[in-house]
């Protein structure tokens, strides 16, 4: 009688053990934000993206490293990633940002090329502070320009929690 019972209370402790990692691993996952990479992605073409993801964050003038990192963040170099609020593509346009920029978001050589030319615009308008220009890609220029006018210095506690984070996640830096 007291094998059985001991039997069950391991049975429940293990059954809550293994119940708590798989709540954590959902937690994790929703909190790193990673979107998930197809199956089809080799990582010959992950490369290949790489590369010319750098190829053209150096011909736009920005820094290759962080703009790898910021694509690895926005859809881990899958073209075919769609983002939670209708983000498409290897850089996660939302298809009016794509349409305004005249590019098929489903093409990663011209999303790369698109996303590079944004993020130069936005890094050469905040005086070569990577973090803005990360700010205006993820919540938008208009986001960050009222950030800026009402934070001044603190700019980055006036932007959401979410690009807090996307910047953290991107450069290891806090901005709030």
């Amino acid at each position: 009688m007291q094998a059985r019972r001991e039997g069950k209370r391991m049975k429940r402790f293990f059954g809550i053990v293994f119940l708590c990692l798989v709540a954590g691993l959902v937690i994790a996952n929703l909190i790193t934000n990673v979107k998930p990479v197809s199956a089809a992605l080799t990582s010959s073409s992950a490369t290949s993206y790489q590369n010319m993801a750098r190829q053209e964050a150096a011909a736009a003038g920005i820094p290759p490293d962080l703009f790898v990192n910021q694509i690895n963040q926005e859809s881990g170099f899958n073209p075919n990633a769609r983002g939670g609020s209708g983000e498409i593509g290897i850089a996660q346009f939302m298809p009016e940002t794509a349409k305004g920029l005249g590019i098929d978001p489903a093409d990663p050589r011209q999303a790369l090329h698109a996303a590079a030319q944004l993020m130069a615009r936005y890094y050469q308008a905040n005086g070569k502070d990577y973090a803005k220009a990360l700010a205006g890609y993820n919540c938008g220029g208009g986001c960050l320009a009222h950030a800026l006018s009402v934070g001044g210095e603190q700019w980055g506690c006036q932007i959401p929690q979410s690009t807090q984070r996307y910047i953290w996640l991107i450069m290891s830096r806090r901005v709030c």
